[in-house]
């Protein structure tokens, strides 16, 4: 069952023109990952809580123990935080070893409630980080999409989730990772979804309804997202109002 859900989702990930000559390679990887029994204990020692476990059986009720072995149930977009490494390394296996390291110390805790055992934050502490930022930022902005019907976490939610994978540009994707990485934390995330959001100030509050909003956020291809996270961390203009427009 689980090989087919990796399928499944390696297919639809490689739908993007980025990612579909990775095909093979990424599905056959995912499946290896859910099989791969040292990733409980890599996540327990970066302090992150996996799924729950299932106990697998066969016929006859043996037991075949915590199933899937890896602790992670495949869901919709595991696959993407293994596609940009595909780039990087042409060698299946050290783009696998790459990525489990990545999964266990970072990338699960987009899929995890509490954080009290890590400095890096889970998902809510992330949206709570970037509503801050935003809200701090351009609080008109936050108003605007809230009339709308389109709270500003609705927007990023799902650029975090998939750490910006199929969102950005995979040069600009791994970029952002860069500083994840560097920083020990997740929370370069919530502070790229938060300059994007800002950058395209003039064409939200532009909008007169949630279709509308969804058209001007629909295409990221161009954004060079480390200079928009420090115009949007250290911009001193007239009030912070004025966001990076």
């Amino acid at each position: 069952m689980t090989d087919a859900l990796c399928a499944g989702d390696v297919h639809e990930i490689c739908d993007h023109a980025h990612y579909f000559p990775f095909e093979e390679s990424m599905r056959a990887l995912l499946i290896a990952f859910t099989r791969d029994a040292n990733v409980p204990a890599m996540c327990a020692a970066h302090g992150c809580a996996l799924h729950p476990r299932l106990s697998g059986s066969g016929r006859g009720g043996r037991s075949f123990g915590p199933y899937p072995p890896a602790g992670v149930l495949p869901f919709r977009g595991l696959g993407n935080y293994l596609a940009p490494l595909c780039y990087l390394y042409p060698h299946p296996a050290d783009a696998y070893t790459v990525f489990r390291q990545l999964y266990a110390r970072h990338f699960c805790r987009l899929h995890a409630v509490s954080d009290e055992a890590s400095t890096s934050p889970a998902l809510p502490a992330l949206c709570c980080a970037f509503e801050s930022m935003l809200q701090r930022a351009q609080p008109g902005l936050c108003f605007h999409l809230l009339r709308l019907g389109v709270p500003a976490l609705r927007l990023a939610a799902p650029w975090m989730i998939h750490a910006f994978v199929r969102h950005l540009e995979v040069e600009q994707v791994l970029l952002l990772w860069d500083r994840v990485i560097g920083y020990d934390s997740l929370l370069p995330l919530a502070v790229a979804a938060a300059a994007v959001i800002a950058f395209r100030r003039e064409a939200l509050l532009a909008a007169s309804s949630p279709a509308e909003v969804a058209e001007a956020m629909e295409d990221l291809s161009q954004i060079q997202v480390v200079p928009l996270m420090q115009h949007f961390l250290f911009y001193d203009g007239v009030g912070a109002e004025g966001g990076a427009a």
